[in-house]
């Protein structure tokens, strides 16, 4: 049955998908490169696929160019990661009235949003993954485990990500820190300039920062961390491999693997077996609890084999990097 099912296969046209990511997000590129890399590796329903890598700035201009490339290219579904792109695209469908399928992955609530009508009925063009929210207190309480009692801790955000969301989740963040007996330091941030300033005039009286999620965008992402870096103050990136990669202490994350590999369930599931995106309900992956640690940065911070064992001890797995200099994004 399989033989006879690749036999007409091979005969079938290739289809073609565009993966549309952020190329300044080192996150978004981690997930569209394995989504692409995915699609390309021989399998029960390899070689069926063209997938194609888009990048664009984080720039609406930009973007726009590409989508124009888009439509023209007549691809027969899109991947589109991250909320900013994939509410720019849903924008532009209803601009020029052509919609192309579209799978979305790492956005943060896709009903709020209007991606979707409902995590069961997408109805519509879309569908796609997301991750199963970490309660705030869950990781207020593992980032406890990381400071002394009555820390102040730094939570930058930008105030228009994600329609406000964000804001939304840094503002439980910072009611959960204090309930865990650290004190909470909101900063609302729009630019890079921004982020420097908050620093400068915050960075002696703050022990740590923690992101939410990605929070603020990538390159204010740098900038905090490495200026955090200089004057030995950590940072916690929560499902921000961004931060990790970046030289954060730690990153509370999750698996780009877990994502990649059910996006494709998605597109095989649409161009292969011919089920609509509509029917197709939103995909909630489990969230997955470890922390990922920079040991060069937690050893600032004292025996990083009893911080690893206290954070097993509260069920949390733990992943010990290579150190990370905070050279490695120049602003």
């Amino acid at each position: 049955m399989i033989e006879k099912l690749n036999a007409e296969r091979r005969c079938s046209k290739s289809f073609r998908v565009g993966i549309l990511f952020c190329e300044e997000n080192e996150s978004h590129n981690g997930v569209a490169l394995d989504i692409f890399e995915r699609l390309k590796v021989p399998s029960l329903h390899g070689g069926l696929y063209s997938p194609a890598l888009i990048s664009s700035r984080f720039d609406e201009r930009d973007f726009r160019l590409n989508m124009l490339n888009i439509m023209n290219n007549k691809y027969d579904l899109l991947v589109s990661i991250g909320d900013y792109f994939t509410t720019l695209t849903i924008g532009i469908y209803k601009e020029l009235g052509v919609v192309v399928p579209t799978v979305f992955a790492a956005v943060t609530d896709p009903v709020a949003l209007g991606f979707v009508k409902s995590l069961e009925h997408p109805e519509g063009y879309t569908s796609g993954i997301i991750f199963e929210p970490e309660p705030a207190l869950a990781y207020a309480r593992n980032i406890a485990l990381l400071y002394s009692p009555g820390a102040s801790i730094l939570v930058p955000y930008g105030p228009d990500s994600a329609l406000g969301l964000l804001e939304k989740r840094a503002r439980e963040l910072s009611g959960a820190l204090q309930l865990v007996g650290l004190v909470p330091i909101l900063a609302p941030i729009n630019s890079l300039e921004e982020a420097l300033f908050v620093l400068k005039e915050n960075v002696h009286a703050i022990d740590g920062v923690a992101f939410v999620e990605s929070g603020c965008a990538t390159i204010i992402i740098s900038a905090i961390v490495k200026a955090s870096w200089l004057e030995k103050k950590p940072v916690i990136a929560a499902n921000s491999v961004d931060g990790l990669f970046l030289g954060a202490a730690a990153s509370y994350g999750r698996s780009h693997r877990d994502i990649a590999e059910s996006v494709v369930g998605m597109i095989y599931n649409t161009l292969d077996c011919r089920v609509p995106l509509a029917n197709q309900p939103v995909i909630v992956l489990p969230s997955n609890r470890f922390f990922i640690v920079n040991e060069a940065v937690l050893q600032q911070m004292g025996d990083v084999s009893d911080l690893v064992m206290r954070l097993r001890q509260e069920g949390v797995d733990v992943v010990r990097l290579w150190p990370m200099p905070p050279e490695v994004l120049e602003i």
